[in-house]
């Protein structure tokens, strides 16, 4: 479950480095192909095209996006990854307060979620 999680928030930040303005149109559309034969059901290459293993949809999809990654301007990528940094550095520093705090026995979100009075417990 969790490699899905960390597929799924890959794949998102592949679609808005796509999305963006300053990515070229011949970038965007390998990265859109390969996302989308990633979701693909079935595989596109007929069954009865021998001797092109080699071109496996499982294999062409992810080279795709790769290749599109690997096109997408430098100071794109950059921007895109010190901003997915700085958002992991401040959710791990509000971890470490709700620990901290909780630790302590100190009310932290738990505790807003819960009722204030007996009046609102029996509703």
């Amino acid at each position: 479950m969790l490699k899905l999680v960390g597929m799924a928030k890959m794949l998102a930040r592949y679609w808005r480095m796509a999305q963006d303005p300053r990515t070229p149109n011949s970038v965007r559309a390998m990265v859109y192909t390969g996302l989308a034969l990633t979701a693909w059901p079935k595989p596109l290459r007929p069954r009865w095209m021998q001797g092109q293993s080699l071109l496996d949809d499982s294999a062409v999809a992810p080279g795709l996006i790769a290749l599109g990654m690997l096109m997408i301007p430098k100071h794109v990528r950059d921007q895109y990854e010190a901003a997915e940094a700085a958002d992991a550095e401040q959710k791990k520093a509000e971890g470490h307060q709700q620990a901290a705090s909780a630790e302590r026995g100190e009310p932290g979100r738990e505790a807003k979620s819960q009722p204030s009075s007996a009046a609102e417990a029996t509703r």
